[in-house]
């Protein structure tokens, strides 16, 4: 037809468009038209519309299937280009768009346009949120004496977005910080907050601060952003591993874990029964109130035991009878797979909560679990 797509409609077409559309271009076309007259001298329908979808095409449209009169014929040269472009043609033998038929698909280009901004809005907040999920998962530092294993799962069809987040920070002295938490919300908001809370806990915890006073401090920060309604549920824990002993703080967060293997002496002796600690020490949420209290609750381990964290997406699933996962049912699971060590144990757990719910997850899960090593430095 010898035009590029700059001028198109003006130069082949001989019309304008509706005005009023941001993307899509549709435009009459008739026998008056040089494209209507190019159509007609090569016995093609001739009477119709133009339309530009606007929006980048992945291949070239097919031409019509012939099982209807409104097929679409696409140039070459046309299909070629950047957006999707056809021709919705009659023929001779029926009548030519009228303007009611006109305002219809005018209408349903507004409603098309609509929905592509939409999506193209949501792929973009996908995009974003994967970005600044990518740099916060699987953050668990390499800190001598605790070996570690997680794993983190999204209920929603973006894998990697969500609230949950965890990092385990090495610290002088044979000390260690671990976090794990979950922000209020899914997608780009909640991640761009577990990306703002984990910068900040990691901060505080590098100023020397306790569990205690690091969730204070989040609290006034989050309480200081008077038009953000987020809240997060937190376990922070300063971890001694010269001494073995752990302070901690569980600011609404599901009860952590401390598991003590059946063990067997080295030297002979009676034999250690397995069993699961929860800790009880219990604070409200982080971001609520300004006046909440954040206590500070104590632990101690020894070689062999492990330390495990959970979102409360782990506890909270159901089978197709309502009924919780709940804590009675992980704590027993935990201490049948606990002797095999912490390598894998993650992925157990999260492969019994994928038998329990038939693969019917509904809430992100974070998984985290420590074992304290024998002959750490």
């Amino acid at each position: 037809l010898g035009a590029g797509p700059d001028g198109f409609e003006a130069s082949v077409l001989g019309g304008t468009s509706a005005e009023d559309l941001k993307h899509v271009r549709i435009t009459r076309v008739d026998e008056s038209m040089p494209m209507g007259g190019w159509l007609r001298a090569h016995g093609l329908p001739c009477q119709g519309l133009y339309v530009d979808s606007g929006i980048e095409a992945g291949c070239p449209r097919s031409e019509g299937d012939g099982k209807h009169s409104n097929d679409a014929i696409v140039p070459a040269s046309v299909a070629k280009s950047p957006t999707t472009r056809a021709l919705l043609l009659r023929d001779g033998s029926q009548e030519p768009i009228d303007d009611l038929e006109y305002d219809y698909l005018v209408h349903l280009a507004h409603d098309f346009e609509l929905i592509y901004e939409g999506e193209s809005q949501k792929r973009e907040e996908r995009h974003i949120a994967q970005t600044l999920q990518i740099g916060m998962r699987n953050s668990l530092g390499d800190v001598p004496g605790i070996a570690t294993d997680s794993v983190y799962l999204s209920a929603t069809n973006s894998a990697l977005v969500g609230g949950d987040f965890y990092t385990l920070i090495r610290l002088p002295d044979d000390c260690a910080v671990m976090i794990l938490g979950d922000v209020s919300g899914k997608g780009i908001e909640a991640a761009s907050m577990s990306a703002l809370v984990k910068t900040a806990l990691t901060a505080y915890a590098w100023e020397g601060a306790g569990p205690a006073r690091m969730a204070r401090s989040l609290n006034s920060m989050l309480m200081g952003f008077s038009r953000v309604e987020t809240f997060v549920t937190a376990f922070i824990a300063k971890i001694d591993l010269k001494a073995g002993r752990a302070t901690y703080c569980s600011a609404g967060h599901p009860p952590t874990m401390v598991i003590r293997p059946e063990s067997m002496p080295l030297g002979g002796g009676e034999a250690r029964g397995g069993e699961v600690e929860l800790l009880g020490c219990q604070s409200g949420v982080i971001g609520a109130f300004e006046s909440m209290v954040y206590e500070t609750g104590v632990f101690t381990f020894a070689p062999g035991d492990m330390l495990f964290m959970y979102t409360d997406g782990t506890i909270e699933a159901r089978d197709r009878t309502g009924a919780f996962f709940g804590e009675q049912r992980l704590r027993d699971l935990l201490l049948s797979v606990s002797g095999e060590g912490v390598s894998g144990i993650c992925g157990k757990v999260l492969g019994e909560l994928d038998r329990f719910t038939e693969s019917a997850l509904d809430d992100d899960i974070a998984l985290v679990s420590l074992e304290f090593l024998r002959g750490r430095s």
